[in-house]
């Protein structure tokens, strides 16, 4: 390649007044039927972690003595946690009383370290983002047009089978419900449409949107922390893209897979299919900038995860000229490069590459913004005596990312 929280009643009857950190495993594991339950989620997507934490004791029953011992904290700290209108910015607390109530990654605004996984969904290159610039060859998309003229009563004008036209838009649909599902946060209903994507495509023989959905659906396995499951299904989609000769197709879901066998530790594999992306791309002859973002962006991320964070930086810098066109996808672009400069310890340019991309008003939406940031915030907090990164974290926090407490 060219760019190489009351107090506690003691033993003897008296009552703690000091709060003491606790040693125990936390709170029991809940189904995630529980965690799914709409309360549970409209709580979540408010980013309090109070309001959280009040709907979590009234799903579960629980007083606050009880959660206050889980937590590690007094039980005055859990009533003023719950009762306060500001936000809670300690990430390292966040953190540490999320693992304690055991509460899943996709209800959270900030990221668990030590869930590499997690990182993927949208921290370092954001597919989510980069896929939605543009319809590669011309060929998905014509089912949702013909969707609104067969529910307008207007003759299509192409001479597919009306049949398969509904059946693609239909899929198309739910494809696009699933991505807007997964960037407000709500993966499982994400999941769940993309799964009925899956099954509206197939009946279409839509090869090539079954290939795409395939691919959101091995990303939407990484956001779960399941790589064991996201693998296989992007073999699928590889598979699939292959089948259907679409150059472009196959470039965008290479830049995926790629960085899937990285996280692996499957460095020779995911060297071979970058090397034969990049090929196919350079035959194809394509001059737009779209696709070879995909490329860039996959590359970069690929090159994180292989622990090459120089190389990551060149691919990196490469994605961010590639994305100047849509505002949209600055953000994922950017700190993409600013996680790459802080693996090698380029401080100062990490942080003001970050800032030039924090939003200006808080909440952060989508979700995959939020993810983004959080990532960058988690490379830089062995730095925190670096005036920058002290000023960078005041700039988040401003806007409710989650930031440790220097």
């Amino acid at each position: 390649m060219k760019q190489q929280l009351g107090g506690r009643t003691s033993a003897h009857g008296g009552v703690e007044t000091t709060p003491r950190r606790s040693g125990r495993a936390g709170a029991p594991s809940r189904p995630d039927e529980f965690w799914d339950a709409a309360p549970m989620r409209a709580a979540a997507a408010e980013r309090h972690f109070g309001q959280l934490l009040r709907e979590y004791r009234r799903a579960s029953n629980v007083g606050q003595a009880e959660v206050a011992n889980w937590l590690g904290v007094s039980q005055g700290q859990i009533s003023r946690i719950e009762r306060d209108r500001s936000q809670v910015h300690d990430l390292d607390k966040l953190e540490r009383w999320a693992k304690a109530l055991k509460i899943p990654q996709r209800l959270l605004w900030f990221q668990l370290s030590g869930a590499r996984q997690t990182e993927f969904a949208g921290g370092d290159g954001g597919f989510s983002a980069l896929r939605i610039v543009s319809r590669p060859d011309g060929q998905v998309g014509l089912g949702m047009r013909q969707l609104f003229r067969w529910l307008g009563n207007e003759a299509p004008d192409e001479s597919e089978t009306p049949h398969e036209n509904v059946f693609r838009a239909a899929a198309e649909s739910y494809l696009r419900g699933g991505w807007y599902a997964f960037d407000e946060g709500e993966v499982a209903l994400g999941s769940q449409r993309l799964r009925i994507a899956l099954n509206l495509s197939r009946r279409s023989g839509e090869l090539a949107l079954s290939a795409e959905i395939l691919a959101a659906l091995s990303f939407q396995s990484l956001f779960h922390g399941t790589l064991e499951s996201a693998v296989p299904v992007i073999r699928m989609a590889e598979q699939a893209a292959d089948k259907t000769g679409l150059t472009l197709l196959r470039v965008e879901i290479a830049s995926m897979a790629a960085s899937c066998y990285a996280m692996m530790g499957d460095r020779d594999t995911c060297l071979q299919v970058l090397r034969r992306a990049e090929k196919s791309l350079e035959v194809y002859g394509s001059s737009e900038p779209t696709d070879r973002l995909y490329l860039a962006s996959g590359c970069a991320l690929s090159f994180r995860f292989l622990g090459w964070p120089r190389e990551a930086e060149g691919f990196a810098r490469t994605a961010v000229k590639l994305s100047e066109r849509w505002p949209g996808v600055r953000l994922c672009t950017r700190t993409l490069l600013a996680s790459a400069l802080a693996d090698q310890r380029k401080i100062e340019e990490a942080c003001a590459v970050t800032s030039q991309v924090v939003p200006r008003v808080a909440p952060i939406r989508p979700v995959r913004d939020q993810v983004c940031l959080t990532s960058v915030v988690r490379r830089l907090s062995k730095y925190g005596d670096d005036v920058s990164v002290r000023t960078l974290y005041s700039q988040l926090a401003g806007v409710g990312v989650a930031v440790p407490r220097i």
